[in-house]
């Protein structure tokens, strides 16, 4: 239980690095065609394909950000953590759906990163 108590004491700088790495897709808002090829292998070409990824990683890099937010203000880590973790778990569950298709793309390592940043979560709010 040591272990446990000294990540929910210091859950902030989890919350801190999960909001880092999850605000990154901040990238797709500016990129989208570069990021999601090297992500995915393959890109939208139109316009309205390209404003749907752009819009998606601007919210996700925003929801990157609320991460951080639950960091520093414990009052809204809760709901915080639950739009989190079903986002994550929806994005995780359609890579995972598709893994044969995108193996060995960096989409199937952001997903087992989404699913460790779940379990995290789930476990701080089981813990608390």
């Amino acid at each position: 239980m040591g272990v446990l108590n000294a990540l929910f004491e210091n859950f902030h700088w989890v919350l801190y690095v999960c909001g880092v790495l999850t605000a990154t897709m901040f990238l797709q808002a500016i990129s989208p065609v570069a990021v999601m090829e090297r992500t995915y292998g393959s890109a939208p070409t139109d316009p309205n394909g390209l404003m749907l990824a752009r819009h998606w990683g601007l919210m996700v890099g925003l929801s990157g950000l609320l991460l951080i937010g639950a960091g520093m203000f414990p009052e809204i880590r809760s709901a915080v953590l639950w739009f989190a973790i079903i986002g994550k778990g929806g994005y995780a569950y359609m890579i995972l759906r598709r893994f044969e298709e995108l193996q060995g793309k960096p989409a199937i390592m952001n997903a087992m990163v989404d699913v460790i940043m779940i379990l995290l979560f789930i476990a701080y709010l089981a813990g608390t």
